[in-house]
């Protein structure tokens, strides 16, 4: 999971990357995930916010794939799990644009 400053807590970003039905399913998901945070008493922040943490969140699974696979000792199969998430992980940040979320 990924947290973000401008999130109230953990968002389900790294779950819902992985997925193979994630593009049929993420907005659905944030829905309900906002939903839960509000009826827990967060206030003041409304579903779009909660929509671009998900997307900027996004980048998140790239970057710990990534790192996670410059920690281990490599063999072909680390190699290919490896490569396969942090294709996901990439995919899933194009699909939702999170390079529009950058700012500098």
């Amino acid at each position: 999971m990924s947290t973000s400053p401008s999130a109230p807590g953990p968002s389900p970003t790294g779950f819902v990357a992985l997925s193979e039905v994630r593009s049929r399913v993420e907005h659905d998901l944030v829905r309900a995930y906002f939903d839960e945070l509000v009826a827990s008493a967060v206030t003041g922040y409304d579903c779009d916010r909660c929509w671009r943490a998900y997307r900027r969140g996004s980048w998140s699974g790239l970057i710990i794939a990534r790192a996670s696979a410059a920690l281990v000792e490599r063999t072909e199969r680390r190699d290919q799990l490896f490569l396969a998430r942090a294709t996901r992980h990439a995919h899933h940040a194009i699909d939702l644009d999170a390079a529009a979320l950058i700012t500098g």
